[in-house]
C-alpha cells in the first residue's frame, strides 16, 4: 500500500511492503533553504547571546534592580529559552521535514512555544501598566520588588498551566511528523481562537489604552513634571523605560501577526482547497515560514531595540564585554607563563 501525506505544505510519500514494514521519503533541503537556515544561525547566536546578557545584568548590577528592568529580564529570559528550545527544532524542520526526537521531544517542543509566547506577552502587558500607574501616578516611588517577582512568579505559572492542553494533544503522525493539534478539528480551531484573544488581541488592547493614557499626559512635559511633582532626571527615566517597551511591544505585534494569519488560514482554510490545490499549499508554505522567521527574529531583535534605546543598558553591556575581555586575557597570560 502506498500514499502521500502533506502537512505544513511538506509532502511525505509512505509505502507498505509485504512485511508490513514502512518506507518513508522526506524531501531535502534546497540551496536556498540551506542559505536561508545559515542566515538563521547567525542571527540566532546573536540572539542568543544578546539575551542572556541582558538577562545577566541585574545580577551582575545591582542599580538594574528595578521594577521595569526586571520585567526586562523575564522577556530576556523567555526569548534566550525560545531560541535554545523551539528554534534548533524550526530550523531542523527546514533542513528535514521527518521529525526525528519522538513523541516527549514534540510535546516539549509545542508546549514550550505556547509557554514562551504567553510569557512575553504577560511580561509586556505588567510592564504597560507598571509604567503607566509609574507615570501617571502621585507617588514617585516605584513598585514594589516583592510585587515585581510575584508578579514573574504568576506570569510563568499562568504561562506554564496555558501550555497544558498543547503539550497533551501534540502527538507524531508515523513518528516521522510533530503535530500541535487535531488537523483541522473544531478543538483546534478554538484552541487558536482563544490562543489569538489571549496572547495577542485582549493583551494588546490594555496595552495601547495603557500607552494612550500615557502618551497623552506626556504631551506637555512642564504640566505633568508640575502635577506629579517628580525631578526632570527621573521624568526621562520613565519615559525611556516606557520607550523600551513599546519598542519591543510593537515588535511583537508586527511578528506575531503573520504566525495567527497562518494559523487561522491553515485550520479554518485548507479543508475547503483539499491536497490537490498545489497552488494552495505552495502559498501557505511561504506564509509558514515568513511567520515562522518573524517570530524567530523577534526574539533576536528584543535586545536590539533595548540597547538602542537604553543608554544604561548599552554601558553595562559594554562594561560586561571588556570585563570578560580582560579576563580572558589574563587566563590566556597565565597560561602562557605556566
Amino acid at each position: 500500500m502506498a500514499g502521500d501525506y502533506s502537512y505544513y505544505g511538506s509532502s511525505f510519500s509512505f509505502s507498505t511492503s509485504n512485511s508490513s514494514s514502512n518506507v518513508v521519503k522526506c524531501p531535502g533541503p534546497s540551496t536556498a533553504i540551506i542559505t536561508g537556515v545559515s542566515v538563521m544561525c547567525v542571527v540566532g547566536a546573536f540572539g542568543i547571546v544578546s539575551n542572556l546578557a541582558l538577562f545577566l545584568i541585574p545580577f551582575l548590577m545591582k542599580a538594574f534592580r528595578t521594577s521595569p528592568n526586571a520585567l526586562v529580564t523575564n522577556l530576556a529570559l523567555a526569548d534566550f529559552l525560545y531560541l535554545i528550545v523551539n528554534a534548533p527544532f524550526s530550523i531542523e524542520h527546514e533542513l528535514f521535514p521527518c521529525f526525528q526526537f519522538g513523541l516527549i521531544m514534540c510535546k516539549i517542543q509545542n508546549g514550550f512555544t505556547v509557554t514562551t509566547q504567553a510569557v512575553t506577552v504577560f511580561s509586556l502587558t505588567a510592564g504597560a501598566i507598571e509604567r503607566h500607574f509609574a507615570l501617571l501616578s502621585r507617588n514617585p516611588q516605584s513598585t514594589s520588588w516583592n510585587i515585581v517577582i510575584f508578579t514573574i512568579c504568576t506570569i510563568w505559572a499562568i504561562s506554564l498551566f496555558l501550555s497544558i492542553p498543547t503539550v497533551l494533544a501534540s502527538h507524531t503522525v508515523r513518528d516521522i511528523l510533530c503535530v500541535p493539534l487535531p488537523l483541522f478539528e473544531t478543538s483546534a480551531k478554538l484552541h487558536e481562537t482563544l490562543r489569538f484573544l489571549f496572547l495577542y488581541l485582549l493583551p494588546l488592547v490594555i496595552i495601547a489604552w495603557c500607552y494612550t493614557a500615557i502618551f497623552r499626559e506626556l504631551q506637555n512635559s512642564r504640566q505633568l513634571t508640575s502635577k506629579i511633582y517628580q525631578s526632570r532626571h527621573l521624568q526621562q527615566a520613565r519615559k525611556r523605560s516606557a520607550f523600551v517597551f513599546l519598542s519591543i511591544i510593537t515588535l511583537f505585534a508586527v511578528c506575531y501577526l503573520p504566525y495567527f494569519v497562518y494559523n487561522f488560514i491553515f485550520h479554518f482554510l485548507s479543508e475547503l482547497f483539499g491536497d490537490s490545490n498545489r497552488t494552495y499549499f505552495v502559498t501557505l508554505d511561504v506564509l509558514r515560514v515568513v511567520s515562522q522567521i518573524a517570530v524567530f527574529l523577534r526574539a533576536c531583535l528584543d535586545p536590539c531595540a533595548i540597547l538602542i534605546i537604553s543608554t544604561k543598558h548599552r554601558r553595562a553591556i559594554k562594561r560586561m564585554w571588556n570585563t570578560l575581555a580582560f579576563n580572558l586575557r589574563g587566563a590566556h597570560s597565565s597560561q602562557r607563563a605556566g
